[in-house]
């Protein structure tokens, strides 16, 4: 199995621990931060996934319909009868 994690600090005590913890566990990883595009790439998913269950508990019965990472930033459509 191979990961990808994002860790919000980015110094070496960080790395080597994680990359520790994975080993340990038999996974191979890889660290990525918000500076590395892959690393923005997956903040930005996150967010929008966040934002989207958010929207879903504040307005019940909103469909998630599409809501892609795109250049510089997200974003969500939603549907609601209403």
């Amino acid at each position: 199995m191979k990961i990808n994690v994002l860790v919000a600090e980015d110094d070496e005590t960080t790395r080597e621990k994680v990359v520790a913890d994975l080993n340990e566990l038999g996974v191979a990883g890889k660290i990525i931060t918000a500076e590395d595009k892959e690393g923005l790439d997956v903040l930005r998913h996150d967010a929008a996934h966040i934002m989207a269950m958010s929207v879903q508990e504040l307005y019940p019965g909103t469909q998630v319909t599409i809501g892609p990472v795109i250049e510089n930033g997200f974003y969500y459509d939603f549907a609601r009868k209403e």
